[in-house]
């Protein structure tokens, strides 16, 4: 131990330069202070929805239809002609309806009237007998029959006149006509034809 002081301190004190650290903070801001540009692109797609249908009609496909039906009055029993009621006519509007397949979304069309019918005059006379059915029938039939008659007799004309021995007995009256006398002198005619080749004469050699 001595009285002698104590030694200084020999920790170095280092303060950086303030200068430089101004510039570069000067460079730094003038640099972020300058003039800047922006451009932002945006696209966007949407997609459209499409839709492909392939209907395939039926042969002869019907699109509509209209129909009108013409109801006569009915005739009472003194000839009077008489509407019918509304019951009636819609009894006969809705088998009607059914009838033809009445379809409201196909747009048909149906109108059912009821109205008399022109009645015919017939008061024109009577036709003479030979226009009348009657008659024209009657002569069909007989013009048949006289047909199927003269057919049988042709027939049986052809087949008398083509039998052989109808033939030979109209050959040998012929020759008993001419001589008076049969076969052998006998004095009888009409013999058989095998009569007549057995009594057939020879001369000798």
């Amino acid at each position: 131990m001595s009285n002698q002081p104590a030694p200084a301190n020999n920790a170095p004190i280092s303060t950086p330069p303030t200068n430089q650290n101004n510039r570069q903070q000067q460079a730094s801001t003038t640099s972020n202070s300058g003039p800047r540009s922006t451009q932002r692109n945006e696209t966007s797609n949407y997609e459209v929805d499409r839709t492909i249908r392939h209907t395939k009609m039926n042969v002869g496909d019907v699109q509509r239809l209209s129909v009108a039906v013409v109801v006569n009055y009915k005739t009472l029993p003194d000839g009077k002609p008489l509407p019918l009621s509304n019951e009636q006519m819609k009894q006969i509007e809705a088998l009607t309806r059914e009838a033809m397949g009445f379809s409201e979304k196909r747009g048909d069309s149906l109108n059912v009237v009821n109205s008399p019918f022109n009645s015919s005059d017939e008061s024109g006379g009577a036709l003479p007998f030979w226009q009348q059915q009657v008659f024209i029938d009657q002569l069909l039939a007989a013009g048949r029959w006289l047909l199927v008659a003269g057919t049988a007799g042709g027939v049986v004309a052809v087949a008398e006149s083509g039998t052989p021995a109808a033939n030979t007995s109209r050959r040998g009256g012929e020759d008993c006509a001419a001589t008076g006398a049969g076969p052998r002198g006998s004095g009888r005619c009409g013999g058989s034809p095998s009569e007549q080749r057995r009594t057939t004469p020879t001369t000798a050699r």
